[in-house]
């Protein structure tokens, strides 16, 4: 497994990974107002500019493929953590929590 940390002009192609595994696998247990204000939080824009300041964010990727993220704020809070539905439940979400402790 390879990591990377989001570089400026990937946060649409990490959202892209988050609202994947939000709208299949969290989203059905929101109410509407619930999915509307993660959507608040998780979007491109917003991503971009916590980036700015004491975020950042780790891609992992198996076999080239983007499998998921996680985005830490001052190196002690997760504030995203997901995996891409198909690679659920396959030790992926484990290997990223690691590295991001590192």
């Amino acid at each position: 497994m390879k990591f990377s940390i989001m570089q400026p002009g990937e946060e649409q192609f990490v959202i892209n990974i988050v609202k994947e595994a939000f709208d299949t696998s969290v989203a059905l247990s929101y109410n509407q107002d619930g999915i509307e204000e993660f959507y608040k939080f998780a979007n491109e824009n917003c991503l971009a500019e916590r980036s700015k300041i004491d975020y950042f964010t780790i891609i992992a990727y198996h076999n080239q493929q983007a499998v998921g993220i996680i985005e830490i704020k001052e190196y002690c809070h997760i504030s995203m953590f997901f995996v891409r539905p198909k690679y659920q439940k396959n030790g992926y979400g484990k290997a990223l929590f690691n590295e991001a402790l590192l």
